[in-house]
């Protein structure tokens, strides 16, 4: 991907292969011969408000055979002191595949050129910008602050990259992309590939107008754009803009046939590797395979430490599996060659997953490339089932179903090529996060309660609760509970936590004194009435779909994909002769704009019970039914649950729920049915 960033016109990203050799040093030349002619700048009457005017921004991909060539150039006026700051001009490449030619900066002043690289060079630096995230990416920067640079100066200058491509089969995938938000002036996107080139290319919705084709070229102009303004709460595809993607693969099961080999290649173990010995180990004591596979992925998520390494051809190359094991660190591609060469001693079939974390909405859209994943996984299918064994998920000794990887589109890798794989959403079936106050409150409306608090969370909050509270010494995470809750209702006298690898959760318990917080109404030292509001009863209402009129109005309205969370709770009232106990809180069951809703209480010999949950059923809803949704948000009861005691007014008001468990009898780490809504829900 190649990026043009205001106001850092001088970073340059490229995305291709990382199979080749590089350059680790700044190089100074001339520009390609290759080259179009720069743009036109915009024809002005008046100056532009602003810091800055871009005269021109041009970037060139010309894709030759085993490479590819890009070229930026760019002249900018400076208006404003505040644009001085664009002469910190810096260069980033991988130099294990990508040589960087710096081909002028000059700067203009009253119609006199300064060749700035006269006396000056850019210096290099390696730095790891997300070595805290255990990513060693190799990257190199170069820097170069422009000496003397004054307000009306003009800066204009040019670098090319030429990156080689030798990993799939010398094929070119990438794209040109400019910012959503641009600087006055004329920016050009251009690219052209040499006879011969089997190169594809498409456009963003947005710019498909302003493209112009040639015989083996496409270019893309744009003057003075106005900021593009992405649908707000649209899906993650209908933000893509300003992108011209290429690739010369012309399907998916080609992309997954050069993958795979990568794959095959680097599961292979060498003759007397030590993984033989775990193989036999495993294998003598599991016969059954769904058993073979979890010791296997158990192994490789505790003996391998995951660190991202971009490093020398890393990017889409997976180190071998028997290097892996050797040096006991490695990245999702390092890992899943390991696995794949476990389970396949173990007579385990399995497969590698490309996937994206975050962004595989809309890929079935886009062309066949590598670069839309970020991440990569095993998948075996067991007893009919598919399983997906992901080494990066430390602790996680679980083989996870289609429905709890919670991926949306994946490209299986294979030798004989298969396509992109699309599974669409699925509601989460059980809470991500589940909050229940055990409330015993009998001592007295003038008694400190007992109180039990357990919160339960699954998955990926799961992990990062897991790595938040083992990090450190179990007192200093106690000490930090304690003063996160100080202020609260609730005192705490014993916390502690647990975490089930099998099942994926981890739990909190908090013992302590609650001080509820009654209203209270006396008369002559007797208590008469008194309300207080329950715990994690309350609703907020959905929020209003709508968008400004000038935004795209057909896009559909995004959920929170994955979103299930469960609020329990259980009173024991205070034992009080003669007294009337009622509660507010009315039960629900309703769905709004794919979202559930659900509220059970009861009210049974002393003692409240309550049920609240919120989960997503779908991940997205067309304009009309966000505009029926939008009707509902006034009836929505968002009113907090109260509990309310008058004296000498008969018996409790006691509501019986037919479908409220008994709680002592739930599993709320496993159970799923208590906190989902029944069938059928109001709609």
């Amino acid at each position: 991907m190649v990026g043009v960033a205001w106001f850092e016109p001088a970073s340059i990203q490229v995305a291709a292969a990382r199979d080749a050799a590089g350059s680790k040093t700044v190089l100074y030349g001339p520009a390609p011969k290759w080259l179009a002619p720069a743009p036109e700048p915009v024809a002005r009457d008046k100056p532009v408000d602003g810091p800055a005017e871009v005269v021109y921004s041009d970037v060139q991909a010309h894709l030759e055979k085993g490479r590819a060539v890009l070229h930026s150039s760019t002249r900018i006026r400076l208006l404003k002191p505040e644009a001085l700051q664009l002469g910190n001009m810096s260069l980033v490449w991988n130099p294990s595949t990508t040589t960087t030619i710096v081909n002028k900066v000059e700067v203009w002043r009253d119609g006199r050129k300064i060749d700035v690289l006269d006396e000056n060079r850019f210096a290099i630096f390696q730095r790891e910008g997300r070595l805290e995230q255990a990513m060693l990416d190799g990257l190199l920067t170069a820097n170069l602050q422009i000496p003397g640079l004054r307000v009306g100066d003009e800066i204009e200058y040019a670098w090319t990259q030429v990156e080689d491509n030798s990993a799939f089969d010398r094929n070119h995938f990438g794209g040109l992309m400019l910012p959503h938000v641009l600087l006055p002036g004329t920016f050009r996107l251009r690219l052209d590939w040499d006879e011969g080139q089997r190169t594809h290319w498409q456009p963003s919705r947005d710019i498909r107008d302003a493209i112009s084709e040639g015989e083996r070229s496409v270019s893309l102009v744009l003057r003075d754009p106005t900021p593009f303004n992405a649908p707000a709460e649209a899906p993650a595809r209908y933000s893509i803009a300003r992108l011209l993607e290429y690739s010369d693969f012309t399907a998916w099961p080609q992309v997954s046939q050069d993958l795979a080999r990568l794959y095959a290649k680097a599961a292979q173990t060498s003759p007397g590797s030590p993984l033989e010995a775990e193989i036999e180990r495993i294998s003598a004591a599991y016969p059954d395979p769904q058993r073979r596979a979890l010791a296997a992925l158990e192994l490789v998520q505790d003996s391998i430490r995951y660190v991202y390494t971009g490093m020398d051809g890393g990017n889409y190359t997976p180190a071998s599996a028997d290097e892996t094991w050797d040096r006991r660190f490695g990245d999702c591609k390092g890992m899943t060659a390991l696995l794949l060469a476990l389970l396949d001693g173990l007579g385990i079939e399995a497969q590698a997953m490309m996937v994206h974390t975050n962004a595989s909405d809309g890929m079935a859209e886009r062309l066949p490339s590598p670069m839309l994943f970020d991440h990569v996984l095993v998948t075996t299918k067991l007893d009919g089932t598919r399983y997906w064994l992901d080494g990066t998920r430390q602790g996680e000794y679980r083989l996870l179903t289609d429905t709890e990887a919670g991926y949306r589109s994946g490209l299986p890798l294979s030798s004989r090529g298969e396509g992109l794989e699309t599974l669409g959403y699925q509601a989460p079936q059980l809470p991500s996060e589940l909050d229940y106050y055990d409330i015993d409150a009998s001592a007295g409306i003038k008694q400190d309660a007992k109180v039990t608090y357990t919160r339960v969370l699954r998955g990926i909050d799961a992990q990062t609760a897991r790595i938040a509270f083992t990090s450190q010494p179990e007192e200093t995470t106690r000490s930090q509970l304690r003063q996160s809750m100080s202020g609260g209702w609730v005192t705490p006298e014993d916390i502690s936590w647990s975490y089930d690898a099998v099942d994926g959760t981890f739990v909190t318990l908090i013992k302590g004194t609650g001080d509820i917080d009654w209203d209270i109404d006396e008369a002559d030292g007797t208590i008469t009435a008194a309300s207080t509001y329950l715990a994690g009863g309350g609703f907020y209402p959905p929020a209003e779909r709508k968008r400004p009129p000038e935004q795209l109005q057909d896009a559909p309205f995004a959920n929170t994909a994955g979103r299930f969370s469960c609020s329990v709770t259980r009173l024991k009232l205070p034992a009080m002769p003669d007294a009337h106990w009622t509660v507010t809180s009315r039960s629900m069951n309703r769905l709004i704009g794919g979202i559930s809703f659900y509220r059970s209480t009861n009210l049974e010999d002393g003692i409240v019970k309550l049920i609240r949950s919120s989960r997503t059923i779908r991940d997205e809803i067309e304009v009309a039914e966000a505009k029926k949704a939008n009707g509902k948000i006034e009836g929505f009861d968002n009113n907090k649950s109260w509990v309310a005691m008058e004296a000498g007014q008969g018996p409790s008001r006691e509501i019986a729920d037919p479908d409220m468990p008994d709680f002592d009898d739930v599993d709320w780490r496993a159970a799923p049915a208590p906190c989902r809504a029944p069938e059928p829900m109001e709609d």
